[in-house]
Parts: C-alpha cells; sequence; structure tokens
C-alpha cells in the first residue's frame, strides 16, 4: 500500500503545523495505511470504517489554540502532531495533539514530507 506521498498531504501538514505554532517541525512523516490501522497506531482506538488514509506524524512544539477548551483552561499543547487524511477526499479525518509517540513501524516505511512548500 505504500508510495509516494501525494503533494495533498504535504500542503495539509504545512498547513497544519503552521496553525499548531511550528512551521517548521522537527520530523514530518506520512504513510498511507487504512483508517482502522492509523487509529490503531496513533491511540489504540477503534473506529467503524476502514478507507485508504495517510498517517502523517509532526513532532515539534505544538499549540492548538483552535481546540474547544472549558473557560479559563489552556489550550492542548504537545510535541506529536497526528493528522489522518482520507487519501480519496484529501479531507482531514482525525487530528490530534499530544505528547504520544507513535510507533509507526507496524504500518511499513514512511515517507518523510516535504513542508518547505
Amino acid at each position: 500500500m505504500n508510495g509516494p506521498v501525494p503533494s495533498f498531504v504535504d500542503e495539509i501538514a504545512t498547513s497544519v503545523a503552521t496553525s499548531l505554532g511550528d512551521p517548521t517541525p522537527a520530523t514530518a512523516v506520512s504513510i498511507l495505511t487504512t483508517s482502522q490501522a492509523a487509529v490503531s497506531a496513533a491511540s489504540g482506538g477503534i473506529v467503524d470504517s476502514d478507507q485508504p488514509v495517510y498517517l502523517a506524524v509532526l513532532t515539534g512544539s505544538f499549540v492548538d489554540n483552535h481546540a474547544y477548551v472549558p473557560p479559563e483552561s489552556d489550550a492542548p499543547t504537545g510535541s506529536v502532531v497526528t493528522i489522518t487524511v482520507d487519501a480519496a477526499t484529501q479531507e482531514i479525518l482525525d487530528l490530534s495533539v499530544g505528547d504520544h509517540q507513535v510507533d509507526l513501524s507496524s504500518l511499513g516505511a514512511p515517507a518523510t514530507l516535504d513542508l518547505t512548500g
């Protein structure tokens, strides 16, 4: 299922990294997989779909000022961002900010993303 990462994944990752305050993350990789495999790798969760997706993982210093948080609460921060992008529709299905390192080894060899725009 692996192959070259399409430019839309680079563009989405660049936009997300910039909006989260780190336009030049330390690392940015992606792999083509299924939605269930992506969720399992990123969080250990279960989803009710299994379409092809790109799982992008960025490491850096991120603050999600766009997240809904209760009044008087701080915005989520973290050193890892995961982005799940539907391969067909190019829509973001899931985005998370935290400090959980994602092990992609069970999915294959990820490709390095080009965030230079």
